[in-house]
Formats: structure tokens, sequence, C-alpha cells
């Protein structure tokens, strides 16, 4: 099924398939990434929860709350395919390679962006096809080696947790709406709701994120992203109640979750009322929901794998009992969001602060230049920028103020992690950011194109 809104205002030159630059900015920050982490890679059990995720994983258990059942069969599948060393060592291997994937899947992003953004613009036109190609690689390298070395995600890849391959499903998210976008094929935007069903398995935190991740589709396609948000964000309603992150988490006036689904949906209203219609995209919108509810279904995983009763098997969730404690969370604390606008001021100042830490300041500078110059960009590539925008609002902002966390050190350091997508988002940018500043550079430097002086 092809969509034709979209393939309207692609670029007639610019093809769907990846090239040759896409590829190669892919297999150099892969490559690298992945050999500085298998050099760093912790040899043998390290502290926090590296025990008991190695025993779940070696056994295919249950891990902690909520079980982490898609990581666990991926980690399985190390420990049961390396033939060599200890299974801690295994399970390690596995977070590094999913943590250098998820970093080449940038840097292909990246690439792939630029030459949808700026392709048929004359400032971009003025360079040689090498040129154009070593640009474009070099930009996604630099982009995915930034997060792939920034100081969180490099800790997370070369021991035995679930955060890199967590990155992963997500980048995966944002590559499926990139290739949506170039190809007009649908099936791309199930996928990116597959990979997200599967992203809640390991990451109940980020269903904060699935309003922004619809109107992300909306501003792609307002008639799908319309019907999508109609069908999708009731059942995210009704998924979060049994989770550790409901709709009513908060105070009166600040509950972040159920104003962000809130939003997203009186988005999808104001296109029914724009456009007078409902319903014409319901066969797309059904398989978004149906693809999303393939990547929960995962967590039936979890009661299966308790009735081997394996060494690890938390929550014992062969019980209707202990499924719903294990989902739920239910060891843990209710959740707190912020119920002050000065804190929240506060903890957005903390957040800038510690991204740019970790991240690096330059890199922000470079993200934030894509939406300084949207208008040299196509329209195709302004509207996969925007469409970005809202995904970032979701897993910035409000995920700070759904868990509320401490100004102290320790609390950020904590809290690092959860904000590991969000760097997701800024890594892309930057990279296209380069892009933006390579081509004003040359241009004040007077290069140009021999073939067409």
């Amino acid at each position: 099924m092809v969509d034709e809104v979209q393939n309207a205002t692609a670029p007639a030159d610019v093809p769907a398939r990846l090239d040759r630059a896409d590829g190669l900015s892919f297999a150099i920050t892969t490559l690298i990434a992945l050999a500085v982490y298998l050099f760093t890679l912790a040899p043998e059990l390290t502290v926090t929860w590296s025990g008991v995720m190695t025993t779940a994983a070696m056994y295919r258990g249950i891990g902690p709350p909520p079980g982490y059942p898609a990581w666990t069969i991926y980690s399985w599948l190390f420990i049961k395919l390396l033939p060599f060393s200890n299974p801690a060592w295994r399970v390690a291997v596995g977070s590094a390679v999913a943590g250098a994937f998820a970093c080449g899947l940038i840097a292909l992003i990246v690439s792939h962006s630029g030459r949808i953004s700026f392709a048929g613009l004359p400032a971009f036109e003025r360079f040689s096809a090498r040129e154009c190609t070593l640009i474009r690689a070099i930009c996604g390298s630099v982009a995915g080696l930034a997060l792939a070395f920034s100081g969180k995600f490099w800790h997370e890849a070369v021991i035995q947790e679930w955060w890199t391959f967590t990155v992963l499903l997500f980048v995966l998210v944002l590559y499926f709406l990139s290739r949506w976008i170039t190809t007009g094929r649908r099936c791309f935007c199930w996928f990116a709701f597959l990979a997200y069903g599967l992203l809640l398995t390991d990451n109940q935190e980020l269903m904060i994120g699935l309003p922004g991740l619809a109107v992300a589709v909306m501003l792609i396609n307002p008639k799908l992203g319309r019907d999508v948000s109609i069908l999708v964000l009731p059942l995210g309603a009704v998924i979060s109640s049994v989770t550790g992150y409901p709709l009513l988490a908060g105070s009166l006036w600040f509950r972040p979750v159920l104003e962000s689904f809130a939003v997203a949906f009186f988005g999808a209203l104001v296109i029914v009322i724009v456009m007078r219609r409902i319903g014409s995209e319901w066969k797309s919108a059904l398989a978004c929901t149906v693809f999303l509810c393939l990547g929960l279904a995962v967590y039936f995983y979890v009661p299966i794998a308790s009735m081997t009763d394996p060494p690890m098997n938390w929550g014992y969730p062969r019980t209707v009992e202990g499924f719903f404690h294990v989902i739920t969370r239910g060891q843990y604390e209710r959740l707190n969001p912020t119920s002050q606008w000065a804190r929240f001021g506060i903890q957005l100042w903390g957040l800038l602060k510690q991204t740019g830490r970790e991240f690096g300041w330059l890199y922000l500078v470079f993200a934030a230049l894509p939406f300084c110059f949207l208008w040299r960009m196509n329209p195709v590539g302004r509207k996969y920028v925007l469409s970005l925008l809202p995904i970032l609002l979701c897993v910035g902002p409000l995920l700070s103020a759904l868990l509320n966390p401490q100004m102290d050190r320790q609390s950020e350091d904590l809290i690092e992690p959860y904000f590991l997508a969000l760097r997701v988002m800024l890594a892309v940018w930057a990279g296209i950011g380069l892009m933006l500043f390579a081509t004003m550079t040359s241009r004040s430097a007077g290069l140009r194109n021999p073939a067409a002086a």
C-alpha cells in the first residue's frame, strides 16, 4: 500500500533505496563502537543487577519487574551461541552488540536523512557524488559515535544490563519512520509500532512516548495519524493502567502520562473536525494497533517461562497475582510525579546540564541547527525533522516530570539511563546539523562541484 500524500512531496530524484554512504556510515560506526566495547568489556559479573540479569538470561528465567522478556530471550541467544568464556561475559557481549548496532543505525538514519533533506537543493548539489558520500558518511558516523562514547551509554554497553538493547529498539522505531517517509510503504510504519511494543516490555517508562509517536505519524500523514491515534491511544491508556505508570499518576494539576495522551488525542479530534472525515485509513491504523499488540505479547513469555521454575523466578508470575505483580512493578514505590512548576524548571535545567556534560555541549549546538535552518531543507526532510520533535518532548521533559528525580549527583547517576532515548534524538539532529554546517562553510569558502562549473 503506497502513501500517495507522502510520495507527492518527495523529491523525484531521491531513490528510496539505501546507498553507499548509508552503508559506509553504518559499517564504520558499528565496527568502531563494537571494537572499543569488546576491548573494554567487563570480563566477569559487575555490580547492581548484573548477577540477577545474567542468571535470568542463562536459564531463560524471570528478572526483576517488569521481567524483561525480550532482553532475556536476546541475551540467552548469546549465551547459547558463543562457545567460550563465562555466561556473564557472553551477556556483556550481547550488550555491546546491541549498543554498537544502535549507534550504527543512528549513523545510517543521519546519512539517509541528509540525503532526503537536502536532495535537489542548490547548496548540496554543488558537491560531487564522491563529496556527498563522504559528507554524509562522516556526519552519520560522528553522530553515531557521539552516542556510542557518551559516558553512560558506554558504561551500559560493556556490562550485563538491558539498556543498550532498549536503545536499539528505540532506534529501530526511528529507522522505520525514516524508511516509511522515503518509500511510502506503510509496512515500515507498522514495524515502527512493533518495535515500540517490544520496547515497552523492557522499558515501561517510555509508555509516555507513545503519544509522541502517534503525533509523529500525524505530522507525516495526517489521515493515517488521525486514525492511528483514535485506535492506539485508548489501547495505550488501558495498557498503562496495568503497568507501573498509570495515566492518573500525579497531582490534580499535572499528570504527565494523562496529559501527553490527552494532547495527542485532541490533535486527532482536530484533524477529524477539519477534514470532516474519520476512518478512511482504518486498515493501516488497525495494522499499527495489531503490530503494537504483537510486540507487547512478548509479556506472555513471563508466565510461560515461570512454569519451568527457573533459578531466577522473580514474583512467581505463573499465577495471576504474581504476573500482575511483576508487570505492574508491584515491589517498587508508587510514582510521585513533579507537582510544582519551580521544581519542574529546576529538573529541566538539571537534565540540560547532565545531557551537555555527558553527551557534549557542542553536539547540542549542532542539534539545534536543523530548526534554525528548516527553510534550507526540502519538504520531506523538514517533515521528518519536525516529526521527531513530539517524541523528544515526551522522552525528555515529560519523562523527567514523570520520574521526578532528586537534584543530588547520586540520583542523577541513577536516573541517567532513562534519558538515553533523548540522546538518540539529539544525535540524529546533531548529525543533520553537521551536514548543514558543512554545506554552509563550503559555500563560504567558495567550494563548488567542478562538473557544475
